[in-house]
């Protein structure tokens, strides 16, 4: 009896064997062929992630080299309106650049910051250098942004932004 279990065990293994050949095997199979068609799909996505972040780079680089990027204090200042007296070296209707200050009118150190540089200031938006002053030639990193009236100018207060340039006559 026990010869007769040993054989009727060893069938069983064996059609479960082959069952698993013939039914289980192929779709293994399948799924083996699926994880590799998921891991190609990966490696072409990996390697266009790549080439974005090489044209990034690429971007970054560019920009660095055409603009200056710096964190400077900021003030205001009114020449038209100057009740404080030290809104204006001399004629508050002319910059240092010969030009009428107005919105976007940004006093530099021209050691630092060319005339007519377009310019970007953190809280203050696109403007010019076109003025500059006693206080501001005194210092690297100090820069005075136009505002209308003295009022606004103290509204403005003293603060750290971050300062965009790029040479002079450059266009934005």
């Amino acid at each position: 009896m026990r010869k007769i279990i040993d054989d009727i065990f060893i069938s069983l293994v064996f059609l479960l064997f082959l069952a698993y050949i013939f039914i289980f095997q192929p779709q293994v199979k399948q799924e083996i062929a699926n994880y590799q068609l998921e891991i190609e799909i990966m490696k072409l996505e990996v390697k266009q992630l790549r080439l974005e972040q090489q044209e990034l780079s690429k971007q970054v680089r560019e920009f660095l080299d055409k603009w200056n990027i710096a964190v400077m204090e900021a003030t205001a200042y009114a020449p038209a309106d100057n009740q404080s007296g030290m809104c204006a070296d001399s004629n508050p209707l002319l910059t240092a650049t010969g030009t009428r200050p107005g919105p976007g009118t940004i006093a530099v150190n021209p050691k630092l910051i060319s005339y007519r540089s377009n310019m970007w200031v953190q809280g203050y938006g696109w403007g010019k250098a076109l003025d500059t002053g006693g206080m501001i030639r005194a210092r690297d990193d100090l820069i005075d942004v136009y505002k209308d009236t003295y009022k606004q100018a103290l509204a403005w207060g003293r603060r750290k932004v971050v300062v965009v340039w790029s040479p002079g006559q450059t266009e934005y």
